[in-house]
This record gives structure tokens, sequence and C-alpha cells, in this order.
């Protein structure tokens, strides 16, 4: 392992790496100057904080220079691509899911929703917590990207409608898979595959919609 590398054991959590470890393959592409600025200011941050406690001298991530950060407008879908996109995966069985990305769910936010965040008297679904992929340890599930992603939001009578279809379809799994299911409250369970991934959820990138959504 290089000098400078840093790991991921867990999502939120990085280390730096040690000589002895393993080489990893690297990830093309590098990192955008957004990224580079975050993680300067959460560095300069702890810096500032390790000089108050007496251990360092100086805090050397002010002065880095920031690279400048070029304003995109978003790119998002017309209504007419969302009507194609939702008639391409209207009979998925994660019809539901796939919605809840129209409506502006993060992929992860999506992959850790659980039914107990779904309130189907009050029509409303909660963010409570992410699944994400954490390179070498594989999928995890933790709280959302942030506080601010914690949230109840009310939800189109055809989401709700989506989402009870689902519920009923995974109870009539489980009873026909019987005591080999593998109950975990989540919205996308199986019996092989409990919460997959993100990866079964980038098969339809080749449908007749753009490959990005609304977020």
């Amino acid at each position: 392992m290089s000098s400078g590398d840093v790991l991921r054991p867990r999502r939120a959590r990085y280390v730096a790496a040690l000589p002895s470890e393993p080489e990893r393959p690297k990830v093309p592409g590098g990192v955008s100057n957004r990224t580079v600025c975050a993680m300067l200011t959460v560095l300069s941050m702890a810096l500032t904080t390790a000089m108050k406690r007496g251990l360092v001298a100086r805090n050397v991530a002010q002065l880095v220079d920031r690279p400048a950060i070029e304003h995109r407008e978003m790119s998002t879908w017309t209504p007419q691509q969302v009507e194609r996109f939702r008639e391409h995966v209207r009979g998925d069985r994660l019809y539901a899911c796939w919605l809840l990305t129209l409506a502006g769910w993060r992929r992860s936010e999506v992959l850790g929703l659980a039914w107990s965040a779904v309130d189907f008297d009050a029509g409303t679904v909660s963010v409570a917590q992410g699944r994400v992929v954490v390179r070498g340890a594989g999928t995890t599930t933790g709280a959302p990207k942030s506080e601010r992603s914690r949230r109840t939001l009310p939800m189109p009578a055809d989401v709700m409608a989506a989402l009870r279809t689902l519920n009923a379809h995974q109870k009539r799994e489980r009873l026909a898979f019987g005591p080999t299911w593998i109950d975990t409250g989540s919205s996308r369970s199986t019996r092989t595959a409990p919460r997959f991934g993100p990866r079964p959820t980038r098969r339809h990138s080749g449908s007749t919609a753009p490959p990005r959504a609304c977020r």
C-alpha cells in the first residue's frame, strides 16, 4: 500500500493506510474539485481542534490553495422523459422504489428504506437510514447522508399505491418461502438477497430514458 493512501473501513470513517495493507484497485477518474474542497474543510476543522489540544503546532490545511469549483446547472429529466421511464419500469417488482427516486430520493435512501418508515394511513414515508457500498466491506446500512436528510415526506397517491403493492407482494413471497425467508424489515427483501446493494438498481440504465434521474 502506497504512503498517503486512505481507507474507508465503514461509512463516514476514513483512516490512513498502513504500509502492510494490501494493494487495492484505484478508482479511475480521481475526485472532483468540490470533493477536494470539502475534504480540505473537514481536515482543517480537525487540525484546528488538534491545535487547541496541543497535538499539532499549526493547521497546514489552511495553507493549501483550494481548487476552483465550476458551477454547473443540474441536469434533470423533462416530464416526457419521466413518463417514458415510468412506463418502462411499471412492471418491475421494485416499481415503488423507482417512483421514490423520481420523487427526489437518493439511491442510498431508497436502498435503506424499511417498512417501519412507511405510514400507509398517513400517506408518508420517512428517511431514517441509508445503504451504501463500502469498498472492501460490501454493503452497509447507517445514518442518512446528513441530519438534514432525515425527513418525513408526504407521498403522492400513486407512490403509496405502488408501495402497498410491493408490501403485499413481499408478504406473499414470505408465505411461499416459509421458514427459509429472511425477514429484515426491508422494503426490498427477497429470500436470496434480503437487502441487496446498489447494483441491482442499475439494470434499467439502458432504458429509453436518459441514464440520470431527477437527482
